[in-house]
């Protein structure tokens, strides 16, 4: 578990399957101007169960509080792994539904996934995360987290074809980080 002053992220299991599905299908009505109707939907429960069943993959979670109760609805979820073989932390799907906006939980869902990975790797590693050019907010977001533009685009012809026609220009570029980790006293 990962705590921060009033936000406990933590890793999720096959019980969470439909408050992940919700809260990231909540969180992606964002972009659903720019995709075709029947991929408006950012996962479905075989897509998140698939997900959490590879190895070196997890959603991280973070619990709604209500009257300082947590609740079992989910305020946000990032999905994270780590390539074991080129050494490599990717992350994604940050999710945070338009009434849990505004509270922090996108800087500690990311400042969690980077810790995940940081356990996954006994050295530093680079981040690599996909960002869509038409969400301007996001890159500002990231580059306030240490993240930089590479100009990089992800060629994944599989986000072209959710694409609706009027935004057939639409993309994602790769941003990195490094993570140096901290040097453990002797």
């Amino acid at each position: 578990m990962v705590t921060y002053p009033s936000t406990t992220c933590r890793e999720a299991t096959l019980v969470d399957v439909d408050a992940i599905a919700a809260c990231a299908n909540a969180a992606f009505v964002a972009d659903a101007f720019f995709k075709k109707q029947a991929f408006a939907q950012r996962f479905t429960r075989e897509d998140i169960q698939a997900m959490l069943s590879q190895d070196h993959s997890a959603f991280l979670v973070v619990n709604a509080k209500v009257d300082d109760q947590v609740a079992t609805q989910l305020a946000g979820c990032i999905h994270v792994e780590y390539d074991a073989h080129t050494g490599m932390g990717h992350f994604g799907s940050v999710s945070v539904p338009k009434e849990f906006e505004r509270q922090g939980l996108g800087s500690a869902l990311v400042q969690a996934a980077e810790l995940w990975l940081a356990a996954k790797h006994s050295a530093g590693l680079w981040v690599e995360i996909c960002v869509v050019n038409v969400r301007h907010e996001l890159f500002s977001f990231y580059e306030r987290k240490g993240y930089r533009r590479t100009g990089r685009l992800n060629q994944d012809p599989g986000f072209a074809m959710i694409l609706n026609d009027a935004y057939k220009h639409v993309h994602t570029e790769y941003m990195v980080k490094y993570i140096q980790l901290p040097a453990v006293a002797a």
